[in-house]
């Protein structure tokens, strides 16, 4: 997902930050912060692509608001294999809530999705293995500090920024309207 938003409100660091350079008509910023986020998809990507098994390619989808996105780097991306998904803002100024877009990918019977700043150093063939469709399988933090503290069980301790499912539209509509009761 790579979704950037203008507006006044914000829910993270980047889109705060991304904000304020907008707001002072500084595309500098912007531009850096895009760059780098493209640059980690790049890595990603090509990480995900050295750990598939040998004969296999699997589609990577860029999800997000993409109305900005560069031509150069449309043009590298679609190079490496990546289909291009945009959408529009699911809650204005979270752009972390883009992610629950994902479900309306239902021409794929399951997705992986991994944040940009993440890199594969091995398969990832079990997170896609088939599971029933309501079944959400997740990565283990065992390092976060804020589920430690907490008192989450090493072994539940789970992270967001890697997990795979089966697109539902239904499941979106259900997650989009919890979503909008914590906004």
């Amino acid at each position: 997902v790579l979704s950037i938003h203008n507006a006044s409100t914000h829910s993270t660091a980047l889109a705060t930050e991304t904000a304020k350079d907008l707001l002072q008509r500084d595309t500098s910023g912007l531009l850096r912060m895009a760059r780098r986020m493209l640059l980690l998809i790049l890595v990603l990507v090509r990480s995900l692509r050295a750990v598939e098994p040998p004969g296999c390619r699997r589609p990577f989808v860029l999800l997000g608001v993409l109305t900005s996105l560069p031509p150069l780097w449309r043009a590298r991306l679609t190079r490496e294999g990546v289909v291009f998904a945009p959408c529009a803002p699911l809650v204005l100024g979270n752009p972390a809530s883009d992610k629950l877009r994902a479900w309306l990918l239902v021409r794929y019977e399951r997705l992986l999705y991994v944040d940009a700043d993440v890199m594969a150093l091995a398969n990832v063939d079990d997170m896609l293995a088939p599971a029933p469709p309501h079944v959400v399988v997740q990565a283990h933090h065992e390092s976060d500090l804020v589920q430690a503290h907490c008192g989450v069980p090493l072994a539940q301790r789970s992270i967001g920024a890697f997990f795979s499912f089966a697109p539902s539209a239904t499941t979106f509509t259900e997650l989009a309207r919890e979503l909008v009761r914590y906004s």
